[in-house]
């Protein structure tokens, strides 16, 4: 079960209620399956971690997917950012460190202590702010401001971000222009409510078009 609260300004809160559900049966055995079919990557979601067996489960088959797919990581943390448990920063710090792509939010890195490792793609989101890319000194070497969209809802638009960039990295487009993609993918997303509120790609791309970077 999952309840978002939301705000008057579109920000939400949210609350997944796991315990005892399917997800935390994720068996290496499932984990098989990524092998048998041999995709170009591997999104990995922070969701779960610390739910075990899987958090478990899943970090030790990551490093076998390290250079045979590319795997993209988004912390998708579900804890208040100052009450984040232990086991849960530590394997999420695991999971970004053997990811290629990590997508995390500020305040999740923060709170994870999540820094970029040589040769990742290293970006920090931060709502109204936009985003930015992180270089090896650990500062930005690119950044992004937002749309201008008016935010109704935020629910799903960490998730529109990271399905858009997803798309038009394995696309082979350069990463800043992804994250123009992702980051119209996200201005949309917010205008509509639910989680179910990802773009066509239309739509994306009619704005991208027109959209001056201040």
């Amino acid at each position: 079960m999952v309840i978002i609260a939301l705000t008057p300004d579109g920000e939400r809160t949210i609350w997944m209620l796991t315990q005892g559900s399917s997800f935390e049966f994720l068996s290496p055995r499932d984990l098989d399956y990524v092998d048998r079919v041999q995709p170009d990557a591997v999104f990995v979601s922070g969701v779960l971690m610390g739910s075990q067996p899987v958090a478990d489960n899943i970090l030790a088959r990551m490093p076998s997917w390290k250079g045979k797919y590319k795997i993209y990581y988004d912390p998708n943390l579900r804890y208040p950012t100052d009450a984040v448990p232990p086991e849960v920063a530590e394997c999420n710090r695991r999971c970004s460190d053997l990811s290629d792509v990590v997508l995390t939010g500020r305040e999740e890195a923060q709170a994870l202590g999540l820094c970029r490792r040589p040769g990742q793609t290293f970006i920090v989101k931060d709502g109204k702010n936009g985003s930015a890319l992180i270089g090896e000194d650990g500062e930005p070497r690119y950044s992004l401001p937002s749309t201008e969209h008016k935010a109704t809802d935020a629910t799903g638009a960490g998730d529109a971000y990271a399905a858009a960039f997803t798309c038009a990295d394995m696309e082979g487009m350069p990463v800043e222009q992804a994250m123009r993609f992702a980051t119209v993918a996200a201005g949309i997303a917010v205008t509509r409510s639910g989680a179910r509120c990802m773009p066509p790609r239309q739509e994306i791309e009619e704005y991208l078009a027109s959209w001056e970077v201040r």
